[in-house]
């Protein structure tokens, strides 16, 4: 019972998390335009809750991120900052405070975003550290977030407040129920490694992400563009939640296709293909009806949710699985760059679609098209950079044997004394760049190329790019006839 009960935690905290984020966050929210979510409160007090809901969501992350990289591990504190931040905004909701305005509406929305972002990257960290299958967490968590958001429909003649002050409790609650995941799941193999390391293997990572971290930007850009129109805000809260809830059961369908039919990166692939369709189809809401748009409005909304609540999110899972980094930093960081990126065009392009005209509206949706060409050029030139590289590695370990890096055992201490002295002496004859004397220091000490990749947190091929430069300065061809060259060199000084 244990394995299900740990995709049913999964599931249920990131799907509270979805329907916290657009019940309490996400500005959007045509309750907080309509001032329903805060009635006795001056419409003034009241535009200033998403802004600091937003800014409790940013500063969330940004202090995960940083527990994370400092501690080299995943999910440190993550319970304890949940319920105390869940504390602090369901005590004020709950309890009436929102009521007198000023600073403690501010900290009620500011630890709602708080909550939320903690929670989302809490639970994110436990599927990668539990190597739950995202293709079931996924889905299942958009299936729950929809049926949250109905309730939150049906019951929108509650107090909103404490519809709020719920979810965050709701999340409290379910981040305590199993917190093995915690101060014991760390990733053992960077407790070791120095900030700078991590840092150089966080920047190396992120730049093999890249791809998955343009696509999606994109993604956020395009999808939601009819909702940037205004129309979610014209909609009556009802209308608005009912579309939300048949958005989050279409990308939770949809996301389990993808993820149990397609081969990852599937972020990219889905922007890919998915992507022009969408383009080309919003060419067409300057000229026709209500009911397009509103048709439009919904397909946008299903793909956001699809590409940014699961696909990306199984992306990284997989990618920190199979560059062997710590979740909970990567994630985190991405997700800063991400909900960062989110909050800017939520507020910056509806004032640029503010506008009735339709030639000026078909220019916008025409730069979305520039936005998907632009991109794809990206992913192209990484693809043909990506094979030539693959190419010269082919051509590396005609150079490097590997049976003689299977085989190489670490060398006795009595033979390494000399070491550092030796690739001095090399490095300087043979005019070596400071990589290749790094290299070349570790092969002295008996390292071969997959244990000098993960020392030095770079790709195996490199290594062998560099191995293959020292055998042509040196004019040597061989690991032991390396390693006797250096121990003569020492000699002879």
């Amino acid at each position: 019972m244990e394995f299900p009960t740990k995709y049913l935690y999964a599931s249920l905290g990131l799907g509270t998390g979805m329907v916290l984020y657009g019940v309490g966050v996400w500005n959007g929210n045509s309750a907080f335009a309509s001032g329903e979510l805060f009635g006795p409160v001056s419409p003034e007090i009241a535009s200033v809750y998403p802004l600091a809901a937003a800014a409790g969501m940013l500063f969330g992350i940004l202090v995960r991120a940083v527990i994370s990289v400092v501690s080299r591990t995943s999910g440190k504190w993550a319970p304890s900052l949940i319920v105390g931040g869940a504390a602090i905004a369901a005590t004020i909701a709950i309890g009436g405070l929102w009521r007198t305005g000023g600073l403690p509406f501010f900290v009620m929305a500011f630890f709602v975003g708080w909550t939320f972002s903690c929670s989302s990257i809490y639970w994110m960290t436990y599927i990668s550290l539990k190597s739950l299958s995202p293709g079931i967490v996924f889905p299942v968590a958009l299936f729950i977030a929809a049926g949250g958001n109905a309730i939150c429909c049906f019951a929108l003649q509650a107090p909103k407040p404490l519809i709020i002050g719920g979810l965050v409790l709701l999340s409290a609650l379910l981040a305590l129920l199993d917190r093995s995941s915690s101060e014991t799941s760390s990733v053992k193999r960077h407790i070791e490694s120095g900030l700078v390391d991590v840092a150089r293997q966080h920047l190396i990572t992120f730049k093999k992400f890249a791809d998955v971290l343009i696509c999606v930007m994109a993604l956020q850009i395009i999808a939601p563009s009819i909702n940037y129109l205004g129309l979610m805000d014209m909609l009556q809260p009802q209308m608005q939640l009912f579309i939300v809830c048949l958005a989050q059961l279409s990308a939770g369908l949809l996301s389990l296709l993808v993820l149990n039919l397609f081969k990852g990166p599937h972020s990219t692939k889905f922007f890919q293909y998915v992507t022009p369709v969408l383009v080309s189809a919003l060419l067409f809401v300057p000229f026709a009806g209500h009911e397009y748009t509103l048709v439009m409005l919904f397909i946008g909304s299903s793909l956001y949710f699809a590409a940014s609540n699961a696909l990306y999110c199984s992306d990284a899972v997989r990618f920190s699985r199979d560059e062997n980094v710590p979740f909970e930093s990567f994630y985190a960081i991405g997700y800063l760059i991400l909900a960062a990126m989110n909050i800017f065009m939520e507020n910056l392009m509806p004032k640029v679609l503010n506008t009735q005209s339709s030639t000026e509206l078909l220019t916008v949706f025409g730069a979305f098209f520039c936005v998907y060409v632009l991109s794809m050029t990206f992913l192209i030139a990484r693809g043909r950079r990506s094979e030539a590289q693959h190419h010269e590695a082919e051509v590396d370990s005609k150079y490097v044997s590997e049976s003689e890096e299977q085989h190489q055992e670490e060398q006795p201490a009595s033979r390494l004394r000399y070491a550092s002295g030796a690739v001095d002496i090399v490095k300087q004859r043979h005019g070596l760049s400071e990589r290749e004397a790094e290299i070349l220091d570790l092969i002295l000490r008996g390292k071969n190329v997959p244990a000098i990749a993960e020392t030095l947190f770079i790709s195996q091929n490199t290594v062998r790019s560099h191995v293959k430069r020292i055998y042509r300065a040196t004019g040597i061809h061989t690991r032991q006839d390396l390693i006797s060259y250096c121990e003569d060199s020492i000699g002879a000084e």
